[in-house]
């Protein structure tokens, strides 16, 4: 019994834990469309840069929110592969009493 809550923790975390990174994915989409559609009022080497280092931003964000993705992936990965070495134990013990 105590494994199972075990269990149902860590799975309710997970998920806590991908819906927290949905909503950081689409707030950072929000803002990089705001920076896209600002009306920058100074042109020449200033205003290249500064869209050259945001964009560069934008890109390390996005590779830090797909390295959150895989890492959500992984953790749901190992509860699975806990939940069955789960089953297996219990599997094991049981047939001990018979």
């Amino acid at each position: 019994m105590y494994l199972r809550s075990v269990y149902d923790q860590m799975q309710e975390k997970q998920q806590r834990f991908m819906e927290l990174h949905a909503r950081v994915c689409t707030e950072v989409n929000r803002l990089q469309q705001v920076v896209r559609s600002m009306q920058i009022p100074w042109e020449g080497e200033a205003n290249k840069q500064y869209l050259l280092r945001t964009e560069v931003e934008f890109l390390e964000l996005h590779r830090a929110l797909q390295k959150m993705q895989e890492a959500g992936e992984k953790l749901k990965g190992a509860i699975l592969a806990y939940q069955s070495t789960e089953r297996r134990i219990g599997d094991l013990i049981g047939g001990m009493w018979l």
